[in-house]
């Protein structure tokens, strides 16, 4: 294979334009690079600040729950709050009509603010008639 002929300054011209092109190419790979390894190192920060960011809060819910229950012994409550009752259900009629049986006010109230009470502390109305009818299966 032949060469064409090229004159020697188009050559050099040629080749110092290569050589430019290829040291571009070079910086430019290693600004590429630099920005990799800048970009990997601030996203490593962020991660970084992220986790000390998560144990911060959770150190301060820690102590602030830590205040608060200082504050309720302080004041003479107890550490945590007690949970809501549940709420409350009407009696029953069969148990109704029992209470108003009674000749004597005083003793129907005693009765149904007894089941009202047990209620109140969870005991459901299926127990409490079962125990004021103890021979019978529903209180009929």
């Amino acid at each position: 294979m032949t060469w064409p002929f090229v004159h020697r300054s188009a050559y050099d011209l040629l080749v110092a334009k290569v050589a430019v092109f290829t040291s571009d190419a070079v910086r430019t790979r290693a600004n590429i690079e630099a920005a990799r390894s800048e970009a990997e190192a601030h996203r490593l920060r962020a991660e970084a600040l992220n986790e000390q960011l998560t144990f911060l809060r959770e150190q301060n819910e820690r102590l602030v729950d830590s205040l608060t229950r200082m504050n309720r012994v302080e004041r003479g409550m107890g550490e945590i709050p007690r949970e809501p009752r549940p709420p409350m259900e009407p009696a029953p009629v069969e148990l109704l009509e029992y209470w108003d049986s009674f000749g004597d006010p005083r003793t129907s109230k005693r009765l149904r603010d007894e089941a009202f009470r047990a209620h109140a502390k969870g005991k459901h109305w299926s127990v409490i008639l079962m125990e004021t009818f103890p021979n019978e299966e529903n209180g009929s």
